[in-house]
C-alpha cells in the first residue's frame, strides 16, 4: 500500500476520508463532507464520480454537490494550478465510458476550470454526439482565443442539425458585458 492511499485505490487518505462521508447513510454526514469538500481536489475527481451514478439518490446528490464544490473551489481567483489539474481529472471522465450523467457534469464543470491548454481535447468532444451539446456549452465558457478558435474551427464542419448550437455559442462568445440581453438570440 502507498503511503497516503488508505486502501481505497490510489486516492488520498483525505479524499477516502470524503469518499465514506459521502457514502454515510446519515444524511447530515454527507451534506457535511459534501460542503467542505472544494479543498480535496482533483484526488476526489474520480472517486465522487463513482458515487454521482449510484442508485442511493441521497448518495449521489451529496457525490454531485461534493464535485462541484471542487470544481469551483479550484476555479477560485488564484487557484489556477488546482483548476488546472481538476480540469485534468474532469476531462479524464468527459472521455471515458462512464454514465451519460457523469460525463455531462464533467463537461459543464470543465466550462469553469478549464483553460485554454484543454480547448483541443474538449473540442474534440463536440463530434461525440452523446455529450456534444455539453461539450459546446462548456466550450462556450472558457474564455480566450484558443477556446473561441475551437469553436469556429467546428462550426464548418459540423453537423447540419447542430450548426445552429454552434451559431448560438459563437454568437455568446461576441457579446460584451454592455450588449448582454440587449441583442436578440440568433
Amino acid at each position: 500500500m502507498n503511503p497516503g492511499n488508505n486502501g481505497h485505490g490510489g486516492q488520498t487518505a483525505e479524499a477516502a476520508a470524503l469518499i465514506d462521508k459521502i457514502k454515510n447513510p446519515d444524511e447530515s454526514v454527507r451534506y457535511a463532507a459534501w460542503q467542505a469538500a472544494g479543498p480535496e481536489g482533483a484526488s476526489a475527481v474520480a472517486p465522487l464520480a463513482d458515487l454521482v451514478a449510484s442508485d442511493d439518490k441521497g448518495v449521489a446528490k451529496a457525490a454531485k454537490g461534493a464535485l462541484d464544490n471542487v470544481a469551483h473551489y479550484g476555479a477560485r481567483p488564484g487557484g489556477h494550478s488546482d483548476a488546472h489539474a481538476v480540469s485534468v481529472a474532469l476531462l479524464k471522465l468527459a472521455q471515458s465510458s462512464r454514465p451519460y450523467a457523469v460525463r455531462a457534469q464533467a463537461l459543464h464543470l470543465l466550462g469553469f476550470t478549464a483553460d485554454s491548454r484543454m480547448a483541443a481535447e474538449i473540442g474534440k468532444l463536440l463530434e461525440d454526439e452523446s455529450v456534444r451539446e455539453e461539450a459546446r456549452m462548456g466550450r462556450e465558457r472558457i474564455p480566450r482565443k484558443a477556446s473561441l478558435s475551437v469553436l469556429n474551427k467546428f462550426a464548418a464542419k459540423a453537423p447540419s442539425d447542430f450548426r445552429p448550437n454552434v451559431a448560438q455559442s459563437l454568437h455568446n462568445r461576441a457579446l460584451m458585458p454592455k450588449t448582454v440581453g440587449t441583442e436578440p438570440a440568433r
